[in-house]
């Protein structure tokens, strides 16, 4: 005679425990090997817009602020605009200036820390002036070159920044002329960086630490260099690049970076201040154009069809799309990056055009298992 058993309540319920236990440690495996195996595919880069506007011009970012000029035109009245990002908060910073925001193209914002620095039309078309505001009490402070310049050479223009140290470019209206500045914001003292010998041109500065290079070109054999000075020690070195008569320049706490044409398109060569030797940093068959480090992550222009903004970690050697050019639509030279977020401008040539400014930021590890490594 077959004998009938019904397990006990509690004897059910902890079977149903173990194989709800055994089926969901099956399925975190499986998500996790899932994860292993694509794990070059994930893109942490985050993507969204921020503003729209008719005509952004420069555009700069550290930490959550992000802050550029608006305008129509150099003769027509610009504003200066600043956006929290974690606030979601946006700022006119315009009545602070005396004047309107250049919007050259080149770069005539800078921020950090507390400064905001940019070029501005005061006298225009007669002369650019280099501002700097403190975000935080609001001060202005007028910074102007010593005495005895050039005449005409009265256009400042490419300011950059780091801790109290401001660096420009002072140049003439035809671009045949121009120094290099630098103004502590602490001591209020200004001194002379570089006076280039005739025909030579020095552009684009970038200072970072100890460490401030440029582009020089000399206008009569077209020869192309990026300088370094380390402002602590007085170290020099020359670097003899093949490049454009428009290079950018950036700078982090090791490498010097620039594009190149020494292989027949624009690749991303560097200088290691540490190791002391150049290397090529991004190649491929189309060019790589203006890039800016950060914290050994490259933030860059590739034209390869369609254009694209990328991301590529130089410890990681892993490379992020982070913004695919649409039909009808074109990026603009106005980037910048700062850690984890990185701003930029594109524009929709609709009737009428219209502008608009992005913002990437970098998902936190937590929201991509970080024992799979970092991005």
């Amino acid at each position: 005679m077959d004998k009938t058993y019904t397990l006990l309540p509690h004897v059910r319920r902890s079977r149903i425990y173990w194989l709800g236990f055994v089926l969901l440690l099956g399925l975190t495996t499986f998500y996790t090997f899932w994860l292993m195996a694509g794990q070059n595919n994930f893109n942490p880069w985050v993507p969204y817009s921020i503003h729209q506007t008719y005509i952004a011009s420069e555009l700069v970012v550290e930490g959550s602020r992000v802050v550029w000029a608006d305008w129509y035109s150099l003769s027509q009245p610009g504003r200066i605009y600043l956006k929290d990002l974690e606030t979601g908060l946006l700022h006119d910073l315009s009545s602070h200036f005396p004047c309107n925001p250049i919007g050259s193209d080149f770069g005539d914002l800078a921020l950090h820390g507390e400064w905001l620095v940019g070029s501005f039309s005061c006298n225009y078309p007669a002369s650019y002036d280099i501002y700097a505001l403190n975000l935080n009490s609001l001060e202005l402070v007028h910074i102007l070159p010593p005495p005895g310049l050039p005449p005409g050479q009265t256009y400042a223009d490419e300011p950059a920044i780091y801790g109290n140290l401001v660096v420009w470019k002072q140049r003439d209206w035809t671009w045949s002329q121009s120094e290099l500045f630098l103004f502590d914001l602490q001591s209020r003292t200004v001194s002379t960086i570089t006076t280039p010998p005739p025909s030579t041109v020095d552009w684009h500065p970038d200072i970072y630490q100890d460490w401030l290079a440029w582009y020089r070109l000399n206008l009569d054999t077209g020869e192309r260099f990026v300088r370094l000075l380390n402002l602590s020690s007085s170290e020099q070195i020359t670097l003899p690049i093949i490049t454009e008569p428009i290079t950018w320049i950036s700078l982090d706490d090791q490498y010097v970076i620039w594009p190149d044409w020494r292989n027949g398109n624009s690749d991303i060569y560097g200088y290691d201040l540490i190791s002391r030797h150049e290397v090529a940093l991004i190649t491929g068959p189309f060019n790589q154009g203006k890039a800016i480090i950060n914290d050994g992550v490259i933030f860059y222009h590739d034209h390869e069809p369609p254009r694209t903004l990328r991301m590529y970690h130089l410890n990681t050697q892993q490379a992020y799309i982070i913004y695919e050019q649409l039909p009808n639509h074109s990026l603009q030279q106005h980037i910048d990056f700062d850690l984890g977020t990185a701003v930029w401008t594109v524009v929709a040539h609709t009737a009428p055009s219209q502008w608009t400014i992005y913002a990437a930021q970098q998902l936190p590890e937590r929201f991509y298992l970080p024992v799979l490594g970092h991005p």
